[in-house]
């Protein structure tokens, strides 16, 4: 199966979606044992979607490698 990734961004809208369903941050943090200030933090933008949030949400945070140019030798350097 395919590993979807989200940007902070993507992160952000799936976390006002939950806490909405959930009739708010503050009962959507406390169904989950976060800090409501934790959750109000990450919705304002004074803070990232970190582990704690990201793993209430169900997912995991992982460091990514995005290829920016095709294989190959690395640049040429001045011969000393």
């Amino acid at each position: 199966m395919p590993v979807q990734a989200y940007t902070p961004e993507e992160m952000l809208v799936l976390l006002r979606e939950e806490t909405q369903r959930a009739g708010g941050p503050t009962k959507w943090a406390h169904g989950r044992d976060i800090a409501p200030s934790t959750v109000s933090d990450a919705l304002s933008g004074r803070r990232e979607i970190g582990e704690t949030i990201g793993t209430a949400m169900g997912f995991v945070r992982r460091q990514l490698f995005i290829k920016v140019r095709k294989p190959g030798k690395e640049p040429n350097s001045a011969a000393v």
